[in-house]
């Protein structure tokens, strides 16, 4: 069984923290003044999390991956990081020289890829209904939940409007195959 901890990230480093991105690998680093230093893929300290955090982590922990980005009036407030005790996977290679990677199932299940993500963004429909400040309460109620899973199973469950509209993103993504 894979161990899982989201933590947001304490003391970040706004230079530092501004370069990452969703999926960004975090390692964690020695520890020190009751806290343990987690440095990017370049050995950057990005932030800090908390001893008593760690303590609920088993040992195999070294690091995770960067679940959210949060802004506040243009500014990043909060780095979200879960941390599993899976083994870390490598990135893969960027830019013009890179081959194509060998997704993972559940890579590949649960990745959009660039087609499917610009049929997205061009779907007028869509964008109409993200508008509706209800829908958008919603979606940030189950992005902010400890187990998103759970909350968007509930939303689904209980929330007319949120399946509607989670119809409408799967009938959009089916056309774009």
């Amino acid at each position: 069984m894979v161990v899982k901890l989201d933590a947001s990230l304490q003391g970040v480093i706004h230079d530092v923290a501004s370069q990452l991105r969703v999926g960004s690998s975090i390692t964690l680093q020695s520890a020190d003044e009751g806290r343990v230093s987690c440095t990017d893929v370049d050995g950057r300290i990005v932030g800090y999390l908390g001893l008593e955090q760690l303590q609920t982590l088993p040992l195999s922990v070294g690091g995770g991956e960067v679940r959210s980005l949060r802004k506040q009036q243009g500014v990043l407030s909060e780095v979200l990081v879960r941390f599993t005790d899976a083994p870390a996977q490598t990135a893969a290679p960027v830019g013009p020289q890179a081959k194509p990677a060998q997704a993972s199932y559940e890579q590949s299940s649960t990745r959009l890829g660039r087609k499917r993500l610009e049929r997205l963004v061009a779907s007028d429909d869509l964008r109409s209904t993200l508008g509706d400040k209800r829908l958008q309460a919603a979606i940030q109620t189950i992005d902010g939940a400890a187990d998103r899973e759970k909350a968007l199973e509930a939303a689904l469950r209980t929330d007319p409007d949120f399946t509607q509209f989670c119809d409408k993103v799967l009938a959009t993504l089916s056309t774009a195959a």
